[in-house]
């Protein structure tokens, strides 16, 4: 089917059935928060968008959405990001956020119906067959933009075209850990770049410990994926590697919210892994900020 083909229902749905590798990951975030929305699983927490999406697509949701402790989760690190997003904009009202790896994420709507759009702008990304997938599932508007971004491609930043000095927001939710290390280093090193010289650049991601990632395939979510050849392909001891790929990048905050907020198994056992490995986590999320002067480089 060609990507500009996705016109009527039935393609749309074929398209998001036939998605494969890490594109069919984002498939799990999508169900759990219609689930959650849908049913009010989640204090706080309504995403009509995704409820929208999962009735239009021709995908069996319970099958990503079945685990009850992977849909919380899911929830819980998505209000995360966008109470991050959401500071960001208050104190950076002509900020622009840059998302890598959008899927078929809803936080663009979610944040917008929160805080109006007068003056920040988004841009939304990812593969050729997912923005060809969103672009018949979303509307771009004033403040929004969707560009095709390939990650493993060593010049992907130069796809975004020249951007103003805005403060700069950049935002990978649940799209680093299918990554290998190289690429994720090139991600944070490009991102440094683009924040340069600018009033502002922070980066929100989520990260796996190593024990995690070898154990990814034993995730109950990842264990329905049709693909099983998706595994975690990066990892971190402590958010504050990325310094190694930019020593410009300080984490300012850290929760893991994901696990404790999941259920008492998944925080049970996140307060264990944290005891015996005396005081990490073994799955997270982090915001990190680019810092520029030369005085604040040579801070420890």
């Amino acid at each position: 089917m060609a990507l500009a083909a996705l016109e009527t229902a039935p393609e749309i749905a074929k398209a998001a059935a036939t998605l494969r590798g890490a594109s069919e990951t984002l498939l799990i975030p999508l169900a759990c928060r219609a689930k959650a929305s849908k049913h009010g699983l989640v204090d706080g927490f309504v995403d009509r968008k995704a409820e929208e999406i999962c009735a239009a697509l021709d995908v069996d949701f319970d099958r990503y959405a079945a685990d009850v402790a992977t849909m919380r989760g899911a929830v819980r690190r998505g209000m995360w990001f966008d109470r991050r997003v959401l500071r960001f904009l208050a104190a950076h009202p002509t900020g622009l956020v840059l998302s890598l790896g959008s899927g078929l994420n809803t936080m663009y709507e979610r944040v917008r119906a929160a805080t109006p759009a007068d003056a920040w702008r988004w841009i939304d990304s990812d593969l050729p067959d997912v923005v060809a997938l969103r672009g018949a599932l979303f509307e771009d508007d004033r403040a929004r933009t969707t560009v095709a971004l390939d990650l493993s491609h060593p010049q992907w930043a130069d796809r975004l075209g020249p951007l103003d000095d805005r403060p700069l927001l950049i935002i990978s939710e649940a799209v680093l850990i299918y990554l290998p290390d190289a690429l994720v280093r090139a991600a944070f090193s490009a991102a440094a770049r683009l924040g340069e010289r600018r009033g502002a650049c922070v980066f929100l991601y989520d990260w796996c410990s190593p024990a995690f990632m070898r154990r990814s395939r034993r995730h109950p979510a990842m264990k329905k994926l049709k693909d099983d050849t998706v595994v975690f392909r990066s990892s971190m001891r402590r958010p504050q590697e990325v310094r190694q790929y930019d020593d410009r990048w300080r984490v300012v905050a850290q929760s893991g919210t994901p696990m404790t907020g999941a259920g008492l198994a998944p925080a049970i056992f996140y307060a264990l892994y944290r005891i015996a490995t005396f005081g990490r986590r073994p799955y997270g999320l982090a915001e990190a900020a680019l810092i520029s002067t030369q005085h604040e480089r040579t801070r420890p």
